[in-house]
C-alpha cells in the first residue's frame, strides 16, 4: 500500500507502527509520522506513537510535550499520565512523576501500570518496601517474594518463593526474564552453596538455550543465558550472549530499552568477577535517564558479587541524587 501511495497518511501511520514495534526503527517511525503532520497531528494514536518514538531517541522534552498534548486531547485516558509518569521517573523527577501517576489512578483506580511504576519509584528511593511486600503476597507474585527475601538476606525464603518451577519465570529488577532455576541458582550462590548453585544453573541453561534457539532476536533471553553461563564459569559464552543482547538495544541509541540491556550485561560481568567491566557499564547506565538510581542498584540482588568493592561504593556516591 505504501508503494502505491507513499503520501497516504493512514498508510504511513501503519508503517510507523510496524517500524516502531517490529523493527524498533525509531527515526523511521518519526519519518513515517511526519507525513501525517497537519492531517493526523492531533489524532490521539498518532501523537502517542510519536511520544514513544521520541522517548526512545532520548528526545525527552519533545516526548514530554507530546504527552502533555495527549492529556489535553483525551483527559480521561489513564495511559497518558501513566506513560508521562514513567518518563518522569526515568528522568528522576520523582515528585512530578508521582503526581502524574496519581492522576492516572484518579481516572482509573487500580490501574495496573500506574501502580507498577509507583512500585518502581519506591525501589528508586529505597525508602520503603511496602509495595514490594504487597506484591509478594499476590498469587502470581513469586518473583516479587524472591526479590524481597533476597534483599533481606533470607536465602531459605528466597528459595521457597521460586521452588515451584511450573510457575515459570519472573521479570526481576527491571525488564528481565529469568526462569525460576536461574533465580534459585543466584540464591544458592549468595548463600555460598556452590554445589546446589551448579545444578540450578545447569537446569536454567537448558531452558534458556531452547528459548534462544527459538527466539534468537529476543534480548532478554540472551541476557539471562549470559548470566547463566557466567554462573557456570563459561566466561567467553557469557560475554558473547551479553554483547548480543546489548547489540540489539544499545545504550547510546535506545533511550528506553538500552539502559536495561546495559544493566543486565553489567550483572553478567559482576558474576564473572570482572569488576572493572561491570562498573564501567553501570557508570554508563547510571549516566543516562533510567530507573537505576544508587538506591536501586545498592539493593539489587543481581549485583551481590560486587557490592563490597570500593569502586562500587564510590560509583554509588558519584550518581546519588542525579536528576535529568
Amino acid at each position: 500500500a505504501w508503494a502505491m501511495d507513499s503520501t497516504n497518511v493512514d498508510v504511513n501511520y501503519v508503517k510507523g507502527l510496524y517500524l516502531f514495534y517490529v523493527e524498533r526503527d525509531l527515526e523511521g517511525t518519526l519519518d513515517a509520522l511526519s507525513v501525517a503532520a497537519g492531517t493526523l497531528d492531533h489524532d490521539f494514536n498518532t501523537r502517542l506513537l510519536r511520544a514513544y518514538a521520541e522517548r526512545g531517541l532520548s528526545r525527552w522534552e519533545a516526548s514530554n510535550q507530546s504527552f502533555r498534548v495527549l492529556a489535553e486531547l483525551n483527559p480521561l485516558d489513564p495511559n497518558t499520565p501513566t506513560e508521562f509518569g514513567h518518563s518522569l521517573l526515568l528522568l528522576r523527577r520523582l515528585e512530578e512523576a508521582e503526581s502524574a501517576l496519581r492522576r492516572a489512578l484518579e481516572v482509573s483506580p487500580g490501574h495496573g501500570a500506574a501502580e507498577y511504576y509507583l512500585y518502581r519509584m519506591e525501589r528508586m528511593t529505597g525508602e520503603s518496601t511496602q509495595r514490594l511486600e504487597d506484591r509478594a503476597q499476590w498469587e502470581t507474585g513469586h518473583h516479587f517474594a524472591w526479590e524481597l527475601a533476597m534483599r533481606q538476606g533470607d536465602w531459605s525464603g528466597a528459595l521457597e518463593a521460586v521452588a515451584d518451577e511450573a510457575k515459570g519465570a519472573g521479570t526481576v529488577t527491571g525488564e528481565r526474564w529469568y526462569p525460576f532455576p536461574l533465580l534459585s541458582a543466584l540464591t544458592h550462590l549468595a548463600a555460598g552453596d556452590i554445589v546446589a548453585a551448579e545444578g540450578a544453573f545447569s537446569a536454567a541453561k537448558d531452558t534458556l538455550e531452547a528459548r534462544v534457539r527459538e527466539y534468537p532476536e529476543v534480548p532478554t533471553y540472551r541476557e539471562a543465558l549470559g548470566l547463566t553461563y557466567a554462573g557456570m564459569g563459561r566466561r567467553d559464552d557469557a560475554a558473547q550472549e551479553g554483547q548480543r543482547s546489548l547489540d540489539l538495544f544499545p545504550i547510546e541509541s535506545d533511550g528506553l530499552l538500552g539502559p536495561y540491556r546495559g544493566y543486565g550485561v553489567a550483572a553478567i560481568y559482576a558474576h564473572l568477577g570482572e569488576v572493572s567491566e561491570a562498573l564501567g557499564l553501570l557508570d554508563q547506565v547510571m549516566s543516562v535517564p533510567s530507573h537505576y538510581t544508587s538506591e536501586w542498584v545498592e539493593q539489587d540482588p543481581l549485583l551481590i558479587p560486587i557490592r563490597d568493592d570500593p569502586g562500587f561504593k564510590e560509583l554509588m556516591e558519584k550518581h546519588r541524587g542525579r536528576v535529568f
